[in-house]
């Protein structure tokens, strides 16, 4: 999977970026944007209201819901030769749907709070490739996702491609099903890798110039580079992943090589072709016009101050106005208990989240022949186990009926008109609503 974690930096704090920094002050109609000149006639205290800015990428508005970054390329490397600078593969990829696509992504910081801790991007330029898991972001992320720049990272899904017969980029496409995706990619194997006539010893000296960085007189990495790099990003470590390709060819002849090599080839691009399905979906549901308000509105303090407040005013005093409170340490101890407590329930919420996400990638199901190992709570909480539907009917040979429960493979329904038990129906039923 392509992305991962990134360091985030702001854009006023990043200095190949100073041409559009600006600094701006609040004034009774709102923000204006003033000169280095009209800054220093200002006085002391004026000059405390005085923020900088900058304006290189773009933020969200409701005609383009994206926002804008720059991060190191991820699939330059496939394409050697191709693009001599960063500038002409943007021009590139802009001039078609499909090239703007790929420059597409979903980003979100760990805890995803709201929908506010999502973002939805655009790649407006590359970073250099020494700057490792770096991204650039509008300033404005600060206010919207709570990212305070202290070492904050962005986790970024970032669209997956590769490189057809002709050497242009393409996107890694689900063409509908399973089967037709992998025979496409297989045409794509036949028609870009087999005809290299791949050897054991020279794809194994390839992935060694790629991992350890060796010369390549041979120009191994232009005949081995596309399958490597197909494969490579399974695995964290690329000295692991030489292992295990020594280990796996080890057991294969240059004749069945071939072979083996489009299979993994044809499985890893199906596997592509759902996460880019996946990232597209994300995208395309984050950006409808009524989610905007949720995307953009930054997550609030659920009514924390005004319980403060009506904290005080059941005490009787204003507790910021006590002063010295960090010397008392009677004060300090509930404090750090309190901060403790708090911490405790964050974390519940952070693991029970990980265990959603987790069981909604397995078939998790409720098994009733287990209920006596586990306690009375429990037993009362899960009831029969039958999962309950509310507000739902269905149409059973023409009369609608209401959900009652669903067990195995079967339904039990209510009759709409009279409430009156019915009797029970195989599942797969027309669902009217």
């Amino acid at each position: 999977m392509n992305g991962g974690a990134h360091v985030q930096v702001p854009t006023t704090m990043f200095e190949s970026l100073g041409e559009n920094r600006s600094l701006a002050i609040k004034t009774a109609e709102g923000w204006k944007k003033i000169s280095k000149d009209e800054y220093e006639k200002l006085s002391d205290d004026e000059k405390k209201s005085v923020l900088l800015t900058d304006d290189s990428l773009k933020f969200y508005s409701k005609e383009n819901p994206y926002c804008e970054v720059m991060l190191p390329h991820w699939f330059k490397e496939k394409f050697a030769g191709k693009f001599k600078t960063d500038k002409e593969l943007l021009k590139y990829l802009n001039n078609t749907q499909e090239g703007r696509s790929i420059l597409t992504g979903i980003g979100f910081r760990i805890p995803t709070q709201a929908m506010s801790s999502i973002e939805v991007f655009k790649v407006k330029g590359f970073l250099p490739q020494y700057m490792g898991a770096t991204v650039v972001v509008p300033s404005e992320i600060t206010t919207k996702a709570g990212s305070d720049f202290d070492i904050d990272k962005l986790n970024m899904y970032l669209k997956s491609v590769y490189a057809d017969r002709t050497g242009a980029i393409k996107l890694v496409k689900y063409q509908g099903s399973e089967e037709a995706t992998k025979e496409f990619f297989g045409k794509v194997f036949d028609d870009t890798l087999a005809v290299k006539q791949m050897k054991k010893a020279e794809l194994i000296e390839a992935v060694d110039i790629l991992v350890q960085g060796l010369e390549d007189p041979k120009g191994l990495v232009n005949k081995y580079g596309d399958y490597i790099k197909s494969v490579q990003d399974e695995y964290d470590n690329p000295y692991d992943f030489r292992s295990i390709v020594e280990k796996k060819l080890s057991k294969l002849t240059d004749s069945n090589l071939q072979s083996e090599l489009r299979n993994d080839y044809v499985n890893d691009m199906y596997k592509k072709s759902l996460e880019n399905e996946y990232y597209d979906s994300l995208e395309k549901l984050m950006t409808l016009p009524e989610n905007f308000t949720r995307l953009i509105s930054p997550v609030n303090d659920a009514g924390l101050k005004d319980l403060a407040d009506r904290l005080n005013n059941l005490r009787g005093y204003d507790e910021t106005g006590i002063k010295n409170r960090i010397l008392d340490r009677n004060y300090m101890t509930k404090l750090r208990n309190a901060f403790v407590t708090a911490k405790k329930w964050v974390g519940i919420a952070a693991v029970n989240i990980t265990n959603l996400s987790l069981k909604q990638k397995s078939k998790v199901y409720i098994d009733p022949t287990k209920f006596e190992v586990i306690s009375e709570k429990d037993r009362k909480i899960l009831g029969d186990g039958k999962v309950n539907i509310k507000h739902n009917t269905v149409n059973v040979n023409g009369e609608e009926m209401y959900v009652k429960s669903i067990s195995d493979n079967r339904i039990s329904v209510k009759r709409a008109q009279d409430n009156t038990t019915a009797i029970a129906h195989p599942k797969g039923t027309e669902i009217k609503a």
